[in-house]
């Protein structure tokens, strides 16, 4: 019988070994920001997010930004449905929307950042009013109430979430605080340090006695 020509085999050898090695290889580390990057909702994802926001707060961007607050404010959400066991992915998908914003902040990138917030659950808004109120306060105070209006927008979302998750009774809490929130937003003037109006003092006359 024929024996097989060697080399028809070696090429194939040599192949099943290359593969052999490359899998049983250690793979490099990934670096701590990339590990970062891949944070998890979870209590060490949370820890994360926070060291970092903190330290992006610590290189200059103000707690009053609007993007760094918006991502505290999904942190926020997405801690409170975990510690609540929330099984309907609400904490993985805020979980991300803050790690979005915190990444592109950390790439001091020059274009701006998008400033809409998504829809997380059912087909349309619950309260289209409310969200077109919003939309009407970033035009007049934005500049000097955006921090405040970003922690609105995701509280809507909150109010929309307990609604899908347990009906209306249950968000009637979170829409109460909405309501706070819009009449916080109101009261704060954004008018130029220069203009703002300051109560004229009048001079006290002293009393004559005839």
């Amino acid at each position: 019988m024929p024996t097989r020509p060697p080399e028809m085999t070696n090429p194939i050898l040599r192949v099943a070994l290359l593969l052999l090695v490359a899998i049983t290889l250690p793979w490099p580390h990934n670096s701590a920001a990339q590990n970062e990057g891949r944070a998890k909702a979870n209590l060490q994802g949370f820890q994360q997010l926070q060291t970092r926001l903190a330290t992006l707060n610590a290189n200059g961007i103000s707690l009053t930004n609007y993007s760094l607050a918006k991502a505290q404010a999904w942190l926020e959400f997405s801690q409170e449905e975990y510690f609540d066991n929330d099984r309907s992915g609400i904490v993985e998908s805020t979980f991300a929307e803050a790690q979005g914003l915190i990444e592109h902040l950390e790439a001091s990138v020059t274009t701006p950042l998008d400033m809409s917030t998504p829809l997380l659950e059912g087909k349309a808004r619950l309260d289209p009013e409310s969200w077109q109120a919003v939309e009407e306060l970033k035009i007049q105070k934005l500049s000097c109430a955006g921090h405040l209006i970003a922690r609105l927008e995701v509280q809507l979302v909150h109010v929309e979430h307990e609604f899908h998750e347990l009906g209306q009774i249950h968000a009637a809490p979170y829409r109460q605080a909405v309501q706070r929130m819009m009449e916080e937003i109101k009261t704060v003037d954004c008018s130029p340090p220069s203009h703002k109006r300051t109560v004229p003092q009048t001079e006290s006359v002293p009393e004559t006695k005839p």
